[in-house]
Parts: structure tokens; sequence; C-alpha cells
């Protein structure tokens, strides 16, 4: 899959930073095997841009939110998710993903929800004026400059290994440099609407 060109332009960046972020949540502690997240994060990509064909607005970037995100509860596996595992070797079960989690991959934008009350947070935004350019044969395909990207807080989930003593940065380690995190406004999941899209009300 060198160069992900199967991956349509225009959501390209946001479909590699939603993964990359996946495939850090899903080796959060190390103790999976490396060969098998990178198959995993492949197989992902591959299966979330098939999915998200058709249902990518760049203009109305909130259309079809609910639809673009992956959703992990105790009574819920994404489907998603489980076909990657399959294709790539490894047991939904055996993934240090967190209990409860809500990620968006929208235009322009992906975030992520920890649990069902807690604050939303950005994990990569792009400019959207900043035009895309299809990839020349061989070229690996990568995420370019996301203009803000947060690390999400450590909260008591319960996929916390006791013995993990290393720092909130490091279980949390982010694939994109880190910057100051954005504060958002929102719904009820899964829905939410970033500030930069919510509606301007005057007082």
């Amino acid at each position: 899959m060198a160069g992900y060109s199967f991956i349509p332009l225009e959501m390209r960046e946001e479909l590699l930073a939603g993964v990359r972020y996946m495939k850090t949540l899903a080796n959060r502690f190390r103790i999976v095997d490396p060969m098998k997240v990178e198959k995993f994060g492949d197989h992902l990509l591959e299966i979330l841009a098939k999915k998200f064909t058709g249902h990518w607005y760049p203009e109305e970037p909130m259309k079809d939110q609910a639809y673009r995100c992956i959703r992990i509860n105790k009574n819920d596996r994404d489907e998603t998710i489980l076909e990657a595992c399959i294709h790539s070797g490894l047991n939904y079960q055996d993934l240090p993903l967190p209990k409860e989690m809500t990620l968006w991959i929208d235009p322009y934008e992906v975030s992520c929800q920890l649990h069902e009350y807690s604050r939303p947070y950005t994990v990569a935004t792009f400019d959207p004026r900043k035009p895309r350019h299809p990839l020349e044969e061989g070229q690996v395909a990568a995420v370019s400059g996301p203009v803000t990207c947060s690390t999400p807080p450590l909260e008591d989930d319960g996929s916390t290994p006791r013995q993990w003593s290393q720092n909130v940065e490091e279980i949390w380690k982010n694939p994109i440099p880190l910057q100051a995190p954005r504060p958002g406004f929102r719904t009820a999941s899964p829905l939410w609407i970033p500030r930069c899209r919510a509606p301007q009300f005057s007082p």
C-alpha cells in the first residue's frame, strides 16, 4: 500500500492523521506486535477510505459526521476496528484501547472524546485553503503539518495497567508534534461541533 494512492485526495490527510492516532492508542503500552499494528493501520485506512467515499463533504464538514465516527464503549465494538483486526491477525480484546471513546474524522479536522461527558479535544486540524496535490509514482503519503494537535488527558478508564508509571505524555504519545489544545463546543455524543464551525450568536 505504498503511497496510499487508493485514498481519495480530498480526505487523505485527515484519514492518515486519524489512523495514525488509532495506531498509537492500539499500542500505547507497547505490548502489541508493532508489525501487526502497522498492518492494522493499513487495513483500517483501506476500510475507512471505502466507507467514507460518498460521505465526505469539504464544503459542509458537519454533514454525515456521525457516519464518519469511530465509536467504542463497553457495549459496542466498532465494526471497522474489528475488521481491521481480523485482516491483521490481531485480537480486538488484546488492544489496550480506551473502554469508551469516540473519534471523529471530518474534513479539515480529527477530534476525539474519551468519555460521554468529558471534554472533546483536537487531534489534528488542516488548513482548508491549502491545496492538496496528487502523489507522484512511488511517493509515500504523509500528514503535511496539521495546524493544531493536542494530547488527551489521562483518565481512569480501567484500561491502564496498574504497573504503568510513565508520564501522561508517554502514555498518550501522539504521532504528530504537540501544540496547545483548542477548546471545542460539544453537543450530545456522537456529534459535537468544534468552535470554529459552531454558529455564532450575538448576546
